[in-house]
């Protein structure tokens, strides 16, 4: 059964029951055509029950709920004395603590992290056993075969050459010995001659270098390797970025959007660079300021996104992409009010744009107009045919209309021939028109989640709604869950800021905060929570040299 029909049929049973209608009863649906019963797929079923059941489990087993806070703390300290080894250059006594650590880790959601930090660093065999300690194989076949595409080289070194090449990515980022590793790579001709990621591994030595063009070479290499693993050509793409080759690095990015349309792990990454490499290639100034906000909007920068559409908009008022924009991140913040001020702003400028005409409607949808919603959605989808996450909505609206019934099947046949997996229209929606209702909001965002439990942006979401409701013992279960996240996710940090807030923990919340701007100095949502806790605190420059986290330093300070 396909995904997206999943959810459709289940939004179903949530409207049905009464889950979507507003506390006053203002929205009332009628009853769908296909009775409850036979519209639940079995757990077999590739469709949102079993996805949503697997998120209740990563967030639900016994083994989860059992690991107490000592013991939560305990493995996260293993995991950060282990990964400070690493980055000091002692990577055979951080692969041996690796390696035990993960005898003690058994949340399928954490061993599906822990594995992707492995697989970042090098350390590919305890990342593939971390994979296979999963138990729930049968239901996350999908993303463990994407992780394991995404990151696993062709050529499988033994174990000296797994060392031998973690040790080099290690002084490459941890020791500025980027120089000396591609010499000394340079050297070892047999490697470089049968391993790909020998080569990518130069690659970035060379990029470190300011060696460019030497980094496109070695990635081309690797790339031709092994032409499926997306690390790669994530990589390839910021060099050619780097040497200014903007359209090349686009056609890389379509060349990926055509050839792995479900590639989840990298699907958002990609975009962001996407908007950077059309802010460069545009001649127009417009459309260039707008692709530099979409990518902080893409990052979930959200405040900083609605600062910078400000910024823009008080000198280039009729800018009505920045314009949507600045409503979309309003909108998705709860500044309902002026959300819909700026979307019509930006109608009354250009009445054919496809992103106004979807953010008015979902303004119509939450004020509980569906006719009119229905009148811009099916407007918005003219103009842009394949914006899935727009058709979503509007399929929600047709499924519990009978009048719409023809309309319903013409528009299942056009979603059927897109994405299959739309994680991050799941987002959009829970974001959007679901964010007033607790069952759907939380639904749409543990089928995102389980769609790619990998998103980081989808955490902060899953927590925000965790904390939001006081689940704090699940919001808690899940900050263990991610805590094997490598040392240079800030997202990490700032999710158990969010949660030390919310427990009155302010010391270990302005720490957390602090690591997390250390990381990403950018990070307006960090910064405004961390002013609010000290307002004599100075804003770190947006373009600040990233420093590693206190927590991974052997002395912090605070």
């Amino acid at each position: 059964m396909k995904k997206y029909t999943c959810a459709i049929l289940f939004v179903t049973i949530l409207l049905n029951t009464g889950a979507f209608a507003s506390s006053d009863n203002l929205l009332e649906f009628e009853k769908a055509n296909v009775p409850v019963s036979n519209s639940v797929p079995k757990i077999k079923d590739e469709g949102i029950f079993s996805l949503t059941t697997i998120m209740d489990s990563f967030l639900n087993t016994k083994k989860v709920q059992e690991n107490n806070l000592d013991e939560s703390q305990k493995q996260r300290k293993a995991f950060v004395d282990a990964t400070k080894k690493f980055n000091q250059g002692n990577v055979v006594v951080a692969y041996d603590e690796f390696e035990n650590l993960l005898e003690d880790i058994n949340s399928d959601y954490a061993l599906l992290v822990f594995a992707k930090s492995m697989y970042e660093i090098g350390f590919f065999s305890i990342g593939t056993k971390s994979l296979e300690k999963i138990r729930h194989k049968e239901f996350l076949k999908d993303i463990i075969e994407e992780i394991k595409s995404c990151y696993l080289p062709s050529f499988v070194p033994d174990k000296n050459e797994e060392i031998y090449l973690a040790k080099a990515y290690s002084s490459i980022y941890f020791d500025a010995s980027a120089q000396e590793m591609a010499f000394d790579l340079n050297k070892n001709e047999s490697l470089m001659e049968k391993s790909d990621y020998a080569n990518y591994i130069l690659s970035q030595a060379m990029n470190e270098s300011r060696q460019y063009r030497q980094a496109l070479l070695f990635i081309n290499k690797a790339n031709t390797m092994n032409p499926k693993n997306l690390s790669y050509i994530n990589f390839k793409i910021k060099v050619l970025t780097s040497l200014k080759k903007y359209k090349e690095a686009l056609e890389v990015i379509e060349e990926v959007e055509k050839n792995h349309p479900n590639g989840n792990i990298f699907k958002n990454t990609f975009m962001v660079q996407k908007e950077t490499i059309l802010a460069n290639l545009t001649k127009n100034e417009q459309d260039r300021k707008f692709h530099l906000t979409m990518k902080t909007f893409l990052e979930g920068n959200y405040h900083k996104t609605i600062k910078d559409c400000e910024n823009i908009l008080s000198f280039d008022k009729k800018n009505y992409k920045v314009l949507t924009l600045l409503a979309l991140a309003q909108f998705i913040t709860n500044d309902r009010e002026n959300a819909k001020k700026n979307y019509l702003a930006s109608y009354e400028i250009n009445k054919n744009y496809p992103m106004t005409l979807s953010g008015l409607a979902d303004v119509k949808f939450c004020e509980y107009d569906l006719e009119s919603a229905v009148k811009f959605y099916q407007k918005a989808l003219s103009q842009d045919p394949n914006n899935q996450t727009c058709a979503l909505k509007l399929a929600l609206i047709y499924k519990n209309d009978s009048k719409h019934a023809k309309d319903l099947k013409k528009l299942e046949k056009k979603l059927e021939k897109m994405n299959p997996e739309p994680f991050l229209s799941y987002y959009s929606i829970a974001a959007t028109i679901a964010s007033d209702n607790k069952n759907l909001k939380k639904e749409y965002i543990k089928l995102a989640n389980s769609i790619n439990p990998l998103y980081e942006n989808g955490w902060a979401a899953f927590l925000n709604f965790e904390l939001a409701n006081n689940n704090l013992k699940s919001a808690k279960n899940f900050l263990y869950m991610i805590s094997f996240s490598n040392s240079t996710n800030y997202m990490y940090f700032y999710l158990n800021a969010l949660y030390d807030i919310k427990m009155g923990n302010t010391n270990s919340a302005i720490v957390n905060l602090r690591n997390c701007l250390s990381l990403k100095p950018d990070f307006e949502d960090a910064n405004q929570k961390l002013l609010r806790l000290i307002p004599s605190e100075i804003k770190p420059q947006d373009n600040v040299q990233k420093s590693m986290p206190s927590e991974f330093i052997d002395q912090p300070v605070l």
